[in-house]
C-alpha cells in the first residue's frame, strides 16, 4: 500500500506516512536515528525524517514499471517527449516517468490516472490499470494517453493532457470513456496541429480535434479557473470492420497509414 507504520512500542501508539508511490520493500535506520532510508518497488530510495516523518530526499533510477505490469501491460512503444528528448516510460501503477537518457536521471513522473494503492483481499488478484498508449503532438505542449485495466473487457480513457509552463506538468483537458470497443489498439499525433488519431480493435479510426473552451458569460478565463481548450471527436471511418493492429502519420501528416493484419491502407 505504500504506507509506513511507526508504532511506539511502549504506549502503543503509531504514527503513519501515507501515499510514498509504491510498496515498500526495505527499511533502515542511520545510526543517529535521525533518518529512515525506504527502498521502494519502483527503484526509488526515499530518506525520510524520523522525528516528522517527512520525506527529504529521494533517489530514483529507471523506475522498474514491469513489477508491477505483468504480462501484456505497458506502453505499446517507446515514446520520446520532443520537448526536452526524454524517453517516457511506465513507471509504478499508473504513472509514467521522463527519463534523460544523456545525464541517465529521472527527470519528472506524470500520473495519468491517479488511484491508492490497495492490498490483496480474500486471495483474489488486483485488476491493475496500466498506461498502455501515449503520443505527443510536435511541440510537446499536448499529450495523449491511454489507460485501460489489464486483463479485462474494459474499454479504457482515452485523455487529452496540456504543458502548463508554470507548473511545469500536464492538466487533463478533456477525457473520452470507451472511445473504442474493446479497447484501443493504435493511437497517434498529427505532426504539425493539434489532431489525434485513435483506432481500436472494433475497426473503427477516430480523429479528435483540439478546440478553444467557451467561457461562460460574464467570467473570464482566469475566473472559470478550467484550461482554455478542450477535445471533441471530428469524424470517425472504418474498413471493413477489421481490427486495426496500428497506425500512423506520414511527415508532412498529408496521409495516415492504417494496418489492418496483413493490409496497410492509406488515407
Amino acid at each position: 500500500e505504500g504506507v509506513l507504520v511507526v508504532w511506539q512500542l511502549q504506549g502503543g501508539e503509531k504514527q503513519m506516512l501515507p501515499r510514498l508511490g509504491a510498496p515498500l520493500q526495505r527499511l533502515t535506520a542511520s545510526r543517529d536515528a535521525a533518518l529512515y532510508a525506504i527502498s521502494c518497488d519502483d527503484n526509488s530510495v526515499r530518506l525520510i525524517n524520523a522525528l516528522t516523518l517527512a520525506p527529504t530526499h529521494t533517489v530514483r533510477g529507471l523506475s522498474l514499471g514491469h513489477a508491477a505490469l505483468g504480462a501484456g501491460g505497458g506502453l505499446s512503444k517507446l515514446c520520446v517527449d520532443p520537448r526536452d528528448g526524454l524517453l517516457v516510460l511506465n513507471a509504478y501503477s499508473t504513472s509514467l516517468q521522463f527519463y534523460d537518457p544523456v545525464k541517465q536521471k529521472h527527470v519528472m513522473e506524470h500520473d495519468a490516472a491517479p488511484r491508492n494503492l490497495v492490498s490483496r483481499r480474500d486471495n483474489k488478484p488486483i485488476v491493475s490499470t496500466r498506461v498502455t498508449h501515449v503520443a505527443f503532438s510536435h511541440d510537446g505542449a499536448g499529450m495523449v494517453t491511454v489507460d485501460q485495466r489489464v486483463g479485462t473487457e474494459d474499454a479504457g480513457k482515452l485523455k487529452f493532457w496540456g504543458w502548463t509552463q508554470k507548473s511545469r506538468q500536464y492538466i487533463l483537458h478533456s477525457l473520452a470513456e470507451a472511445p473504442h470497443k474493446p479497447q484501443v489498439s493504435a493511437l497517434a499525433y498529427h505532426p504539425s496541429e493539434h489532431v489525434a488519431l485513435s483506432a481500436g480493435a472494433d475497426g473503427k479510426i477516430k480523429l479528435w480535434q483540439r478546440i478553444r473552451r467557451e467561457t461562460p458569460k460574464g467570467m473570464t478565463a482566469a475566473d472559470a479557473q478550467a484550461p482554455l481548450h478542450t477535445w471533441r471527436c471530428r469524424g470517425a471511418t472504418c474498413y471493413r470492420r477489421v481490427k486495426v493492429a496500428d497506425a500512423a502519420y506520414s511527415h508532412d501528416g498529408s496521409l495516415v497509414a492504417v494496418a489492418y493484419g496483413p493490409t496497410v491502407t492509406l488515407w
